[in-house]
C-alpha cells in the first residue's frame, strides 16, 4: 500500500505506472471490495468463500449475538439486503418474510447498520413528514459484499 501511495503521488506517470502494475482496478474493486486482506488475490471464489464466512462468523454471529437476537434471522435478513442492494427497504414485507413484528425487523437493521456493513439512504423530501412517512434505501457499504453474497455463479475469468 506504501507502494501505491507513493505512486499516486506522482500525478500523470504515477497514474500510468498503477494501471500497469494494477489492470482492472475498478473490475477488482466492485468484485473484491475494499477489504485489503484481499486486494491481491486473484482467487474469486474463495474471496467470496472467505468474506462470506467472515462476515457471518465475526459480525453477525459473534458481534450481534450478544444483543440476544434471532441470529439465523438476521443473518438471512443482512443476505437479503446485500443481494437487494440499493432497493426500498419495507419493513412489513421483511417481517412477514422473517415471520417476525415489524418492531422486531426495524431493531435489527438498526443492529446491522451498527456493524457499519449496510447504510440507510433516506429519500430526499423538503418536508419532514414526508421523509418520516417515506421508505428508506439499503446499500451494501461495500459492493464486495454484493459480489460474495450474490446469487449468481462465481465468475470465470477466462470467459
Amino acid at each position: 500500500m506504501r507502494e501505491f501511495a507513493r505512486l499516486q503521488g506522482r500525478g500523470k506517470e504515477g497514474e500510468d505506472e498503477i494501471l500497469r502494475r494494477f489492470p482492472n482496478l475498478v473490475e477488482r474493486y466492485l468484485a473484491l471490495g475494499g477489504f485489503p486482506e484481499h486486494a491481491q488475490s486473484d482467487n474469486f471464489p474463495e474471496v467470496r468463500r472467505r468474506l462470506r464466512a467472515d462476515i457471518v462468523d465475526r459480525a453477525i454471529l459473534r458481534d450481534l449475538s450478544r444483543f440476544d437476537v434471532d441470529v439465523p434471522r438476521v443473518r438471512d435478513l443482512f443476505v437479503y439486503l446485500v443481494q437487494d442492494s440499493g432497493a426500498l427497504f419495507n419493513t412489513s414485507h421483511r417481517a412477514d418474510d422473517l415471520g417476525a413484528d415489524p418492531r422486531t425487523v426495524a431493531r435489527w437493521l438498526e443492529l446491522l447498520e451498527d456493524t457499519l456493513l449496510l447504510v440507510r439512504l433516506p429519500k430526499y423530501a423538503q418536508h419532514a413528514a414526508a421523509r418520516l412517512r417515506s421508505q428508506p434505501r439499503i446499500f451494501a457499504a461495500d459492493p464486495g459484499l454484493v459480489e460474495a453474497f450474490s446469487l449468481l455463479p462465481a465468475r470465470d475469468e477466462q470467459v
